[in-house]
């Protein structure tokens, strides 16, 4: 075959599947075929199973109901946690703090599989297995986060189970900053979002980075260019977006890494502005994690959204 026909047919091929999200006769033609349900065209991009790690056997042995996989997809390391069978799932990423890695919130996925989300737990950049060439300060991930959520999102539009046009994001700490980031500057539009002891607005980060640089803490800033980085990919700056997406936020009151006047400010600025649901939780102590019940408050929020939505 010449090389302009092959490129006819890729594109040919692109366009079909493109054609297929979210259509009925689709849906039921790859009930036919469920062994391509998590490559639903590795044209698009490099998808390879991979053997999953131990924390993800061990979830997998525990909870028989449910698929657990663990997918390279180009760069960027995932897991997928869902309910197998021929329906349409909405689309929810976790996303886990600094220092951690795709497996962190393997277990608080199984709650929400089993409220019928598809869950993707992917490597944050420059975490696990999706190094980087360079050091990340956590705001260069969270920035750096909105190529790997696009990658996600793209390759699961082509799926006939994954309902992206529902998409939520769930974070912790610096997951839950890349959150706000992609809500406010991602390709693809977010229905709802869960952030936990996070910050919204990353210029208040300043502070905090000189007193962790005081500490025996990870010194994770770069104080000469912090400033000017933080300012360009505010996700503040464009509250406009922020403001039009379903927010669950925890947080604690005295926790000395997130300046939590920048998450009170977002809370008045929702109750003022915003025409969607939010819920906005404090927890009156320092620690820096969120806590069971904290969790079981965003699973509820999102069963409600979800709920809505059908």
């Amino acid at each position: 075959m010449s090389k302009q026909l092959r490129m006819t047919a890729f594109l040919l091929v692109c366009l079909l599947a493109l054609s297929s999200c979210g259509h009925p006769e689709k849906i039921e033609e790859a009930r036919q075929t469920p062994e391509s349900w998590l490559a639903p065209d590795k044209s698009i991009h490099q998808a390879t199973a991979l053997e999953l790690p131990s924390a993800a056997r061990e979830v997998q042995q525990k909870h028989p109901e449910l698929s657990v996989q663990q997918l390279s997809l180009d760069t960027t390391c995932t897991l997928t946690v869902s309910t197998p069978g021929p329906r349409l799932q909405p689309l929810l990423i976790l996303l886990h703090e600094l220092g951690s890695d795709r497996t962190e919130l393997l277990d608080e996925s199984v709650r929400f599989a089993n409220q019928g989300w598809f869950c993707v737990l992917p490597d944050m950049p420059g975490h696990g297995e999706s190094r980087s060439e360079v050091c990340l300060d956590s705001l260069e991930c969270c920035v750096q986060a909105q190529n790997m959520i696009d990658l996600v999102i793209a390759y699961f539009r082509l799926s006939p189970y994954v309902d992206t046009g529902r998409t939520a994001l769930l974070g912790v700490s610096m997951g839950g900053s890349a959150a706000y980031y992609y809500a406010a500057y991602g390709r693809f539009p977010v229905s709802a979002m869960c952030c936990f002891i996070s910050c919204p607005d990353f210029t208040r980060m300043e502070d905090v980075g000189a007193v962790l640089n005081g500490t025996d803490h990870l010194s994770i800033w770069n104080s000469e260019t912090f400033h000017a980085y933080a300012k360009a990919h505010n996700p503040m700056s464009r509250t406009d977006r922020l403001l039009s997406v379903p927010l669950f936020s925890w947080n604690t009151l005295h926790d000395l890494t997130i300046p939590v006047q920048s998450v009170q400010e977002l809370e008045s600025m929702y109750a003022g502005r915003s025409q969607v649901p939010f819920s906005f939780s404090y927890d009156d102590s320092a620690t820096h994690a969120y806590t069971p019940a904290s969790m079981n408050q965003a699973s509820r929020f999102l069963a409600e959204l979800s709920a809505a939505w059908k």
